[in-house]
């Protein structure tokens, strides 16, 4: 079985697109957690900002 040559050539192919799938799949997951990670950040200080210039309004409101 492993002495026919299709078979050697369609395993190192198919081999070959795992791993290249799999590296590219394992790059593009953290670079998309990395980029996921930098709008949670970037919303979560927008809100916070928000919250702060309604507390502000809101004592400037009671005085």
């Amino acid at each position: 079985m492993f002495k026919k040559i299709g078979f050697k050539l369609s395993f190192a192919v198919s081999v070959a697109t795992i791993l290249i799938i799999g590296i590219y799949a394992y790059i593009n997951i953290h670079s998309q957690t990395d980029v996921l990670l930098d709008e949670v950040e970037r919303h979560s200080n927008q809100l916070s900002e928000r919250n702060r210039h309604q507390q502000h309004s809101l004592r400037d409101a009671l005085k």
